[in-house]
């Protein structure tokens, strides 16, 4: 679980990205619902796409990060 305030998930998700999967050729992000500061979240990855989970699951962002080579 990320910390309640997370108006910087959209940097992070990048981070983690690189940090799981190594160097990323191309990345891309889209905000699906809001996320309020409040609120507690959760990422989560399968494959090339990641995931941001609101409370109750709901989706707030999806990315597609692309590794080098």
């Amino acid at each position: 679980m990320l910390p309640p305030f997370f108006p910087r998930l959209h940097f992070w998700t990048p981070l983690l990205a690189e940090e799981l999967r190594g160097p990323l050729a191309e990345f891309s992000v889209r905000a699906s619902s809001p996320s309020m500061h409040f609120e507690s979240a959760a990422q989560c990855r399968g494959g090339q796409d990641l995931r941001v989970r609101g409370p109750e699951g709901r989706q707030c962002r999806s990315a597609v990060a692309v590794l080098e080579g």
